[in-house]
């Protein structure tokens, strides 16, 4: 079947050259009609109903580098000259700011785990309700969150306002929360059933809910909210399991209700911000290794005393005996070096603060 997660766990220097790769296979699965249903789909069909399927995620672990930069890169660069513009199933980014999982390797072929990281935020992208909904269940069936206890968190302008955003994720979560028991008492025996129309239908409960925080927080009464009771679930006009008759006394869809609109009109954060530019540069400026790793390394394999003898092959000279190791320790070597802080300092202060500076003058005119 197609996939619905697309993951490298990789090193950054490969990130580029993979999603190469990946961009020409979405390509010619697209072209053939093959990123919805399987090969038996009508490729007109599931076009005019591609806003139906969940997105394809495409991401890292471990989002350094300005992971989507690369990614539109990568697929600017294999883009036919046929292609429309328009997926038949749509595609998103995601990438995590730190890597999950504390391991070592001592040995070839095995890594152990130590632990995990406390804290798991993301960056998504486009940045709106749906797709951080789905990147949230599919991240914490991979990253298993809930047998472990750890909670995924956005990044950007609509995370939660003690990450920096404006709280929209806050609120998404508590309408979910409530939408999700609406509908498991509703639904009763036809629970397995999940089709547009009850797909639909648990959007506008979810809207009613919306509401209904909103309102809380506003002061207002709650028996304002007139919609608070969910419509009852439909059947798809398609589903196999129905036949016309049947269909026939079924309800008729639900009008448009502004109930709908308040759900599904993206929040002032993400218009501000559709491609959540800023949270995976967050990413981006969290991963020190970027700088910190190229520092210990020079320290490590420069001989201070004489530098011209390291400098003209990148090689030391390393005394196992007087050492007490048979080949020097990356951080505790390195990064206990003079060398190593100095360097990272300058860095830090030559190139990163400049970004830093412009995006304060820019958020904080």
């Amino acid at each position: 079947g197609v996939a619905d997660l697309i993951v490298l766990c990789c090193p950054v220097s490969a990130h580029l050259a993979l999603l190469r790769r990946v961009a020409r296979a979405l390509y010619r699965l697209d072209q053939w009609g093959l990123l919805g249903h399987g090969a038996g789909t009508d490729a007109t069909r599931m076009g005019s109903h591609s806003n139906r399927l969940p997105p394809i995620l495409i991401g890292s672990l471990y989002g350094a580098g300005g992971f989507d930069w690369m990614s539109r890169i990568a697929f600017l660069k294999e883009r036919p000259a046929g292609f429309s513009g328009q997926w038949r199933r749509p595609l998103g980014l995601f990438c995590l700011k730190a890597f999950p999982y504390l391991t070592k390797s001592l040995k070839a072929g095995e890594v152990t785990l130590h632990g995990r990281y406390p804290q798991i935020q993301a960056a998504v992208s486009p940045s709106n309700a749906a797709v951080r909904r789905r990147a949230k269940v599919l991240l914490d069936r991979l990253l298993q969150n809930e047998e472990t206890g750890k909670k995924l968190e956005f990044l950007g302008l609509s995370g939660k306002e003690e990450l920096g955003g404006d709280g929209t994720c806050a609120d998404e979560e508590l309408v979910w929360r409530d939408s999700m028991k609406a509908i498991d008492s509703h639904i009763g025996a036809a629970s397995s059933i999940y089709t547009a129309n009850s797909a639909r239908n648990a959007v506008m409960m979810m809207a009613a809910q919306s509401r209904h925080h909103a309102t809380g927080k506003s002061g207002a009464s709650s028996s304002a909210v007139t919609a608070s009771v969910p419509p009852p679930i439909l059947l798809s006009q398609s589903n196999h399991l129905g036949n016309a008759a049947t269909q026939s006394h079924q309800q008729p869809r639900p009008p448009p209700s502004p109930l709908l609109d308040l759900l599904t009109t993206p929040t002032l954060s993400d218009a501000a911000d559709p491609s959540s530019a800023l949270a995976f540069l967050t990413c981006t400026l969290n991963s020190t290794n970027q700088i910190l790793h190229p520092c210990i390394l020079v320290a490590l394999f420069r001989n201070p005393t004489h530098p011209h003898l390291s400098d003209a092959d990148g090689t030391i000279s390393w005394n196992p005996n007087r050492e007490l190791t048979p080949l020097p320790r990356f951080y505790a070597d390195g990064a206990a070096k003079p060398e190593a802080g100095r360097l990272i300092t300058a860095i830090a202060g030559g190139e990163m603060y400049f970004v830093i500076d412009a995006l304060e003058r820019l958020m904080c005119p």
